[in-house]
């Protein structure tokens, strides 16, 4: 028991004095790790290397806050030790900021040490046979791979000053606390090639069940992500996001790059799901538009944003507002300019900032800990008829974001931002501009020749509102894009009969994320002329096509063909109806190239097309289930539109409809017979919607369900067997993944203008989180139920949560709009 009682002494002195330490340790987590520098090349933070380097210019701004860390490089190839002290400011304020080391040369007592396999061969400067104290060690032990406390490797050697003096050593990969140890002790190995490093905690100093005990709190501290420091989220973290069920953040959009939206969360499962209630609400802001944002989940904070650009941080833990930023938007010019009500669909989070994809064409990175704006930079404008709906993407340290605006006459792009700084890296348009000025790369020559008329003059589509994923092993982006402006393709080339695929509309192109050149594209709908945007969630898997292992792209899209493609190459793979279809006979299995039905093709007379321009799915996300191999699809079960040609369209404002794109006139004329359909007909008549659960190896549907009316909710998919889906009436819906039974419905009090669902988990619980709620009042052909305005909010769901749900009530009145001089 006194020994015990030592080891706890020792244990809470240790931690009594872990304040200081731990600030530095959180600094060197971000430090460099590095072989490939170059001369001359300016670097951030401190390196450990193992090549020489003739000088090596180093960004004293970035390293002060690691002060006295600075880089060192020994011009050894076998030398792993690294960075001294920087001892004078003054350095900073002579060498302008940077600070220039020629010639390295040996430090004789480093501030930080590598060791890589505990073994720095050759290193003949550090004086034998003594003990040093470096800030903190580095550690990488290559040949056991050690990782963390598990990894570990103890080495116990006779110490040359007495039999009973023995060393104790521990090798892993990642810095350590140099007083969680006694000191670093240098002596040869046995065979006399090199110099071997030792932790040393020598027993007539520390006996060995306290030495025990203090392993027993190493472990523990090391267990701890980052030491307890908040875990920094890099292109790493979201790479590996949702590959264990010890990560229960939500951090992007689709939760991981390749956007799947499976959490392999499962403390909610099939046989408890009943058990969910509402743990907590917060009331979001005012009403007045559909809230379709997907919420972050991040450091036990939950980041929203509402319909008009609001962002929100909350404590996932008990819904108090933490910080509230609003952008101030001109609402009324912006609204008019925004195609189908206000409405912005997520955030980003990169580092320790939220990226805001503004309604009026900014794009903001606040402060994700005050919410303070870092720094701002202008998309689009709103005098151009282009808006920010989409929620970024971040794809290797770069922020990705695409335009509204097809309906009216835009040119389509997306754009690349510096994450830090918000330069724009570069920017990739959808269609050709006016030949007259040039074309900005080989993409847009390729595409003008697939083009006629004056089409520039409309802008030619092609905006980009919705669909991005990543492929952060290939480093390629793929985004979809919107359907061609004006609709009617007569109105927008010379000669209809030419058939001009008007690239890249209704396409997916995959783009090289470091500089956004094409590598490929794909289009669905060459010629679109039905409003089929391609702008749909596109999910990246792994699956076995025709025997064989394919790394594919998924994508439900609005024109009611389930594509499969090689994400890589961008070949066609399969393309078979998950809904009805008639504006095509089928997919041309060898070119990949629709077969479109001719009497589908429209002119004076109002034609009926499907699906129509709601599509057959549409922006709400599907999830795909590794476990199922299902892709689940929230779907419009049949949606139905008639086309005629406006000939007096002019690219303005359309009387009474507000968008340019609109230029359908199908007003007092009478329909022609509607052409032959192929695919699954609606489960119930009418525009109702319906969950689709679809097999893209397979090429089929496997089950089906109706959902309420033609308003679809996004799906959300867990490893416990489970898809969540958001109904058009506000009900949280939980199915089993493999057949699609219902095992859970729970009104949420909310109506319209619903989120899609997402999952996390705080301390050992799991959730689920959506938002919705509709400021709207009733129209005709409207169920009362289903137009009741509401309190938009954020509800929490987990097991046996008692919180009272909403009520459906008077929502609170739009405030007068004080920005009228932004």
């Amino acid at each position: 028991m006194q020994v015990l009682g030592v080891g706890v002494t020792l244990a809470l002195i240790a931690v009594a004095n872990l304040h200081h330490e731990l600030a530095i340790l959180r600094e060197l987590q971000k430090l460099v790790v590095s072989d490939g520098f170059e001369a001359g090349q300016p670097v951030g933070g401190a390196i450990v290397s193992a090549q020489p380097h003739e000088a090596l210019i180093v960004d004293v701004d970035a390293v002060l806050p690691l002060r006295p860390f600075i880089a060192v490089a020994i011009p050894s190839p076998s030398l792993d030790v690294i960075a001294r002290r920087v001892e004078n400011d003054h350095r900073r304020r002579r060498h302008g900021g940077l600070l220039r080391l020629q010639g390295p040369r040996p430090v004789q007592h480093p501030d930080v040490v590598s060791c890589i396999d505990g073994d720095a061969r050759g290193v003949s400067e550090f004086p034998l046979g003594r003990h040093f104290r470096p800030r903190a060690i580095y550690f990488e032990d290559r040949q056991t791979a050690a990782l963390g406390v598990r990894g570990a490797r103890r080495q116990c050697s006779e110490n040359r000053r007495g039999e009973n003096d023995r060393s104790e050593a521990i090798a892993l990969h990642g810095f350590l606390p140099i007083w969680a140890t006694d000191s670093l002790y240098a002596d040869r190995d046995p065979e006399g090639t090199g110099v071997r490093y030792w932790l040393t905690c020598r027993p007539h100093v520390i006996d060995s069940q306290v030495l025990q005990s203090m392993r027993y709190l190493l472990a523990i501290v090391l267990s701890l992500p980052l030491f307890g420091q908040t875990r920094r989220i890099d292109d790493a973290v979201l790479k590996n996001a949702a590959k264990s069920t010890s990560d229960g953040d939500w951090l992007s959009y689709g939760l991981t790059p390749g956007e799947t939206r499976y959490s392999p969360l499962k403390q909610i499962d099939t046989s408890n799901v009943k058990r969910l209630g509402l743990v907590w609400s917060y009331e979001v802001g005012e009403g007045g538009g559909d809230q379709e944002a997907t919420p972050l989940v991040w450091n036990n904070t939950i980041f929203g944003v509402t319909n008009w650009s609001i962002v929100f941080a909350v404590d996932a833990r008990t819904g108090k507002e933490k910080w509230r930023w609003d952008p101030l938007v001109n609402r009324q010019p912006t609204r008019d300019k925004m195609c189908c009500g206000v409405v912005n669909r997520g955030l980003a989070l990169y580092h320790n900032r939220i990226y805001v994809p503004v309604n009026d064409g900014r794009l903001e990175a606040l402060d994700a800990e005050t919410g303070k704006p870092v720094w701002e930079a202008r998309v689009s404008w709103v005098q151009e008829d282009q808006t920010l709906t989409m929620a970024p993407r971040i794809a290797k340290g770069k922020v990705i974001v695409g335009a509204a605006g097809g309906d009216r006459p835009t040119r389509g792009f997306f754009a690349a931002y510096d994450a830090d700084t918000g330069r724009e890296a570069w920017r990739f348009y959808t269609v050709p501009g006016d030949p007259a000025k040039g074309f900005e790369n080989s993409a847009m020559r390729k595409a003008a020749a697939t083009w006629d008329g004056d089409w520039w003059k409309l802008g030619g589509g092609g905006a980009v509102w919705d669909g991005m994923s990543y492929d952060p092993d290939n480093e390629l982006l793929y985004v979809g894009t919107g359907n061609a402006e004006p609709w009617p393709q007569a109105l927008r080339t010379k000669d209809v009969s030419t058939g001009h695929d008007n690239l890249y509309v209704a396409s997916i192109v995959a783009v090289h994320v470091d500089t956004g050149e094409l590598k490929w594209h794909y289009q669905m709908v060459p010629g679109d002329e039905w409003d089929y945007d391609s702008v749909q969630q596109m999910i990246l898997a792994d699956l076995n096509v025709n025997g064989k292992p394919r790394k594919v792209i998924m994508q439900a899209n609005k024109n009611g063909f389930f594509y499969v493609l090689d994400r890589i190459t961008g070949e066609f793979l399969s393309a078979q109806p998950f809904s009805r279809v008639s504006w095509a006979k089928g997919i041309d299995q060898k070119t990949g190239r629709p077969i479109i039905n001719t009497e589908v093709k429209y002119g004076n007379d109002p034609v009926p097309v499907s699906p129509g321009g709601g599509g057959a799915h549409n922006w709400s996300p599907m999830s795909f289930n590794p476990q199922t191999g299902l892709v689940y699809i929230p779907s419009r079960g049949w949606d139905t539109f008639s086309y005629a040609v406006n000939y007096d369209f002019k690219p303005e404002r359309a009387s009474g409809v507000g968008l340019t794109g609109l230029n359908v006139n199908t007003r007092g004329l009478t329909a022609q017979p509607a052409a032959p359909a192929i695919g699954p007909e609606p489960l119930q008549g009418g525009n109702l919607g319906t969950l689709v659960a679809y097999d893209p190896v397979k090429q089929e549907v496997r089950w089906r369900v109706p959902v309420g009316n033609s308003r679809y909710g996004g799906t959300l998919s867990t490893a416990s067997n489970l898809v969540f889906q958001v109904a058009p009436n506000g009900h949280l819906i939980a199915y089993s993944a493999d057949k699609g039974e219902t095992l859970f419905d729970l009104p949420t009090g909310l109506r319209n203008g619903m989120g899609p669902p997402i999952t996390f988990a705080v301390d050992g619980k799991q959730y689920i989180a959506l938002m919705g709620g509709s400021g709207g009042t009733p129209s005709p052909g409207v169920s009362a139920e289903t137009a009741t305005p509401m309190k938009p909010r954020l509800l929490v769901f987990g097991l046996d949560g008692k919180a009272d749900l909403p009520q459906a009530g008077a929502a609170p009145a739009p405030a007068a709009d004080p920005h009228q001089d932004r």
